[in-house]
């Protein structure tokens, strides 16, 4: 069975940064030797070639604009990177001025071409990215509605609510008719770039389009995430709260995803020379080739609902075998992250035991649910189990009464990956907390999340 992972990169349009750090880990998927496909939000009817020439003709016309003085003027400059950029409220100011030297132009040519005017970063990297996907022959896919539509409700902006929903429906449409089959024999990756407020709404179209069992004969991970750099924190904030604006003109039935999708932010920085970087983007890539390379494990649910096979659905897994307290699911482990976690009520630890304790992993793998993964790093295991055995696990981890409170601040202690439900779950009855002694506790302690 192929795997097909779905990357929805949702940015704000203006931002340099989403596309650049793209093109920059590009060449990792490719060295990887996964296949890979880019989708665009443009209209279905554009090719490679016509996108390019696009952004070409934009990029030139907003040389002009930005030659206006009183535009100039409005110009910020990124105090690291040295970036001159515009903020979302000059794109008003810029209107105006444009509306004063050209007063003959339709208000949707002054909007549009503000617009393009307070993108042209975003424009310039766009640009290097396409040509770079040009040059690299990965396949190329504009998602959205055809020009002609695209031109009508430019030119009628009170149709951009009732558009909405059929946009979504066209994205889903051109993604199951015209990519998926590009990578149907071998798996890949599909990245999707997309405007942040459409993250969700696009992710629950998908998911509601798979749940028909369209394409059961392949592994399909879809992972919603939204970039943003410095050159945007003034939207960021408004974006984030406007990504439901639209939520009321979806059905039910799309509506339903909504609680069980978690959005990856990912954060990036620009340097100097316009150089932009993310540890968080390179990590969540490096969780894409890992996707195409693991093997699943099997881990167990409690309380298996609908919200939570909504979620399992969301990473590809399987269901092997459903029970009313505790359900056996095949997943891929890099995308067990702890929003996912959290849904459905699993815990995931990283501890490493030293030689004399590795008796303890027998007890373990005697709890019900529990999953033991072997690491790279000797005598360290991902340890995946339920929160409520949270006692339990502790309690095998660590016995207290062996060693020596200086023995355990230093090697014994264990590294231990998002452990954010630790106070609460470790108030249980007395009967299941560990035996008292005089050491003190806690010795596993939270780091980093996995």
């Amino acid at each position: 069975m192929s795997r097909i992972t779905i990357v929805i990169l949702g940015e704000i349009h203006r931002d340099p940064a989403p596309p650049k750090l793209l093109m920059e880990h590009m060449d990792l998927i490719r060295s990887a030797k996964i296949p890979m496909v880019y989708c665009y939000e443009s209209p279905h009817d554009n090719k490679l070639e016509e996108e390019i020439e696009r952004h070409q003709s934009s990029i030139a016309g907003n040389a002009h604009v930005l030659k206006i003085p009183a535009i100039r003027t409005l110009l910020k400059e990124h105090k690291e990177s040295g970036v001159q950029y515009f903020e979302i409220a000059d794109l008003p100011k810029i209107e105006k001025i444009l509306a004063s030297i050209r007063p003959d132009l339709e208000d949707h040519v002054i909007h549009v071409t503000g617009a393009s005017a307070i993108s042209n970063n975003s424009h310039k990297s766009r640009l290097d990215l396409l040509k770079k996907i040009k040059h690299d022959g990965v396949a190329y896919f504009a998602i959205d509605c055809n020009k002609r539509e695209t031109q009508a409700v430019q030119n009628n902006l009170e149709l951009w609510q009732p558009n909405e929903t059929y946009r979504m429906m066209q994205m889903t449409d051109q993604l199951f008719d015209t990519v998926i089959p590009r990578l149907k024999d071998n798996g890949g990756v599909i990245f999707i770039s997309i405007g942040m407020l459409h993250v969700h709404r696009l992710t629950a179209h998908i998911m509601t389009k798979l749940a028909t069992g369209c394409c059961a004969t392949h592994t399909i991970i879809v992972q919603p995430t939204i970039m943003f750099s410095p050159l945007v924190e003034d939207a960021r904030e408004a974006m984030l709260k406007a990504q439901h604006e639209y939520d009321n003109i979806d059905p039910n039935e799309i509506r339903s995803w909504y609680p069980c999708i978690s959005i990856t932010k990912l954060k990036a920085q620009i340097t100097s020379g316009e150089k932009v970087n993310s540890t968080e983007f390179s990590t969540h890539i490096q969780r894409v080739i890992d996707t195409h390379t693991v093997k699943p494990v099997t881990i167990s649910i409690p309380n298996l609902n609908a919200n939570k096979k909504r979620v399992l659905a969301l990473l590809g897994a399987r269901v092997i075998e459903e029970k009313k307290e505790l359900s056996k699911v095949e997943v891929l482990p890099p995308w067990l992250l702890k929003s996912a976690r959290k849904k459905l009520e699993i815990d995931k630890h990283k501890i490493r035991f030293p030689d004399h304790t590795l008796h303890r992993l027998d007890y373990l793998k005697s709890i019900n649910g529990v999953c033991i993964e072997a690491t790279d790093e000797n005598n360290v295991y991902h340890i995946t189990f339920c929160q409520r055995d949270f006692a339990r696990v502790k309690q095998a981890v660590i016995k207290w009464e062996d060693f020596s409170t200086k023995y355990l601040k230093t090697t014994v202690s264990a590294t231990v990956n998002n452990l954010s439900h630790q106070e609460k779950l470790t108030k249980q009855p007395e009967a299941e907390q560990a035996p008292k002694t005089s050491i003190t506790e806690p010795i596993i302690k939270p780091s980093s999340s996995i």
